[in-house]
């Protein structure tokens, strides 16, 4: 088999007993972001802000999004900085590697213990390094990619070794194929990170990414008890407290907003949002639709997950039209549960809002008062409920920019007691 080489030619033998390093790298990009100097840290190292993908892009906040330092299956924690973090998640949860293990490749077999700042459009870096043998983030030699490579975020053409999402499911797909599904054993995942990097077991890599892999894994040398807790602010501003959030609900669009891309555009049925990135839930709840659905199946795919926390508990949520579903009905779903990767940088964008659920698919609760009773672009209660909940967890509210308001920006049409409310005495949640 065609072996994956690593760029750096040097690697160190050995990584600190504990996380404290790691959790050192996260606590200066905090300190930094909260003093107000608005440029973010990446492995240690300064970056200046990504350039907005579009005109009325909104602010963007450096502050992490997450506030605790969170270890658990199919989450990294926080030491693992956006955009490394979700894209690293989702590839891994998708074909059953652990993600601490994906991480640990990257990070202490490909990268020298680092998390470089990539290059554009994940962060404003160089262009990844090649030996002229291998190539990308997980230095793929060009046979080994053209078996395993994947177009991960679904902008048609062939899978580009170059990029960090294609990149990041690739290397997953093929830790996979070596021995590493659903397993956190050392010897296995030992043997794996050799022949990834064809190398022995018991040589500088290997031991390398084993120590990577235990830092950022539950439990074993890397550890850590106590959870960091960084300050964030919703506005946009970093010298904020701990964002507005309702029950252990989380904002869906940390990651966008972390890389720059997210802008708002207008209440209709739900909230419209253009950028690029990983969307995850909301809240605990079980995945009930992911595909082609009945009311968005002429956009894209979509994503319905229905609630089982908070106010909201029993309710359904869609992500639609650029949305490309990375979790399959019956999934269980929490708020670092990657649920579809938005590719919305033109129209059509992504909307999100309440869904009726059920079998009625993806289809919103506004949406036996919307079309052909009212103009197209009409702002709707489901949709403007549903846009004081994403403000209350940090996202920007629906029509923030001129050009992109409802057809009937100063009215709202129809209510939050009509069919998604049904036989319920309870009223709607409010935010």
């Amino acid at each position: 088999m065609v072996c994956i080489q690593s760029s750096s030619g040097v690697l160190a033998t050995s990584l600190p007993a504990s996380e404290q390093e790691a959790l050192n790298i996260y606590d200066n990009w905090v300190a930094n972001c909260n003093s107000g100097t608005g440029v973010p840290l990446v492995g240690g190292a300064p970056q200046t802000q990504p350039a907005e993908s579009a005109s009325d892009a909104t602010p963007t906040s450096c502050c992490p999004s997450s506030v605790t330092v969170s270890f658990g299956n199919g989450t990294l924690p926080s030491s693992v900085p956006a955009p490394y973090n979700g894209i690293f998640t989702a590839a891994a949860n998708k074909y059953q590697v652990a993600p601490a293990f994906l991480a640990a490749i990257f990070y202490g077999g490909e990268h020298g213990n680092s998390f470089p700042d990539p290059p554009p459009p994940y962060g404003t870096g160089s262009a990844w390094a090649s030996s002229g043998v291998a190539f990308g983030p997980f230095q793929f030699e060009p046979a080994t990619w053209t078996e395993y490579g994947v177009n991960a975020n679904g902008q048609g053409g062939s899978p580009d070794i170059e990029d960090l999402d294609d990149a990041s499911f690739g290397a997953a797909n093929y830790l996979a194929s070596l021995g590493a599904k659903n397993t956190t054993d050392e010897t296995t995942l030992k043997q794996v990170a050799a022949t990834y990097n064809g190398s022995g077991p018991t040589d500088s890599y290997a031991t390398n990414v084993w120590a990577a892999f235990q830092m950022f894994s539950m439990g074993g040398n890397g550890s850590v008890d106590t959870p960091v807790s960084p300050t964030n602010s919703p506005s946009g501003s970093c010298n904020g407290t701990t964002p507005a959030s309702v029950a252990g609900y989380e904002d869906p669009f940390r990651d966008v907003i972390s890389n720059g891309s997210l802008f708002a555009r207008r209440i209709d049925e739900g909230v419209d949002y253009g950028g690029h990135g990983n969307v995850y839930a909301i809240g605990d709840g079980t995945v009930t639709f992911a595909g082609t659905g009945l009311w968005f199946g002429a956009y894209g795919q979509s994503v319905v997950y229905k609630l089982s926390d908070g106010p909201a508990a029993g309710k359904s949520v869609y992500f639609a039209e650029s949305c490309e579903p990375r979790v399959s009905a019956g999934n269980p779903v929490t708020p670092n549960t990657v649920i579809c990767y938005m590719n919305g940088d033109n129209d059509p964008w992504i909307e999100t809002g309440w869904a009726m659920g059920g079998s009625y698919q993806d289809e919103p609760c506004a949406g036996p008062d919307y079309a052909p009773l009212v103009p197209d672009g009409s702002k709707m209660a489901y949709g403007v409920n549903f846009s004081q909940l994403l403000v209350s967890l940090g996202a920007p509210a629906g029509n923030s920019n001129p050009e992109s308001v409802s057809t009937n920006p100063g009215t709202t049409v129809g209510t939050l007691t009509g069919v998604c409310n049904s036989g319920s005495a309870s009223s709607w949640p409010t935010w």
